[in-house]
């Protein structure tokens, strides 16, 4: 499911909690564990000693981020995806060092508790 937020034009410049419920409009349960997630974007920005990211954590804590980007090519897009543990609601939350253009994130699957 592509997010409403999330769905490729949407620049983000500040570091934000996704309630993945409401933005994936119930299909991803309340309280789910963890989430499959493809996400792509893009940084007009790169520079070799700090590199623009965006990250995924499972809330403003900054532990066990999985799903992650590094950008290497400045406005070129990148891509990841994988598993990332969710908070105890099924949120999760996004950390970037730089304004990310275009970022897209889709929820592939989702895991239980």
């Amino acid at each position: 499911k592509l997010s409403n937020v999330w769905a490729g034009s949407a620049s983000i410049s500040s570091n934000t909690a996704v309630n993945t419920e409401a933005e994936y409009e119930g299909v991803v349960p309340k309280g789910v564990s963890s989430v499959y997630i493809n996400m792509t974007g893009e940084s007009a920005n790169v520079d070799s000693d700090n590199l623009k990211y965006v990250d995924i954590f499972p809330d403003s804590n900054l532990a066990c981020n999985g799903v992650g980007i590094y950008f290497a090519v400045a406005d070129s897009p990148a891509i990841s995806c994988g598993w990332q543990t969710c908070d105890a609601n099924g949120d999760i939350y996004i950390r970037r060092n730089d304004t990310i253009a275009d970022l897209q994130m889709s929820i592939l699957g989702v895991q239980l508790r």
